[in-house]
């Protein structure tokens, strides 16, 4: 992974966006290769984590976390919170 989207990654448990991948190089055609290899996992449209960003988070057990970071970067509003249950998890 290219080391600016690395360090964008690496403050929301390796979560990015597609526009975060292109402002770090990464071309449509690159995205859709690294998925379709499975370097890389769609957990929503547009938003993306390492397969190994991944398995971690899954080893650890904090997988909602990652799943309410997907849907947070999808609504793009920057006040926007989890709440109920999500919010008890976190």
């Amino acid at each position: 992974m290219h080391p600016a989207l690395r360090h964008v990654a690496a403050h929301r448990l390796g979560v990015f966006t597609s526009a975060e991948a292109r402002l770090a190089g990464y071309t449509h055609g690159e995205v859709r290769h690294l998925c379709s290899s499975g370097r890389w996992v769609r957990l929503r449209r547009g938003v993306f984590a390492s397969a190994a960003d991944l398995a971690e988070v899954e080893q650890r057990g904090v997988r909602h976390a990652i799943d309410c970071l997907g849907v947070l970067l999808t609504l793009a509003r920057p006040h926007t919170v989890v709440s109920h249950t999500s919010a008890a998890r976190l």
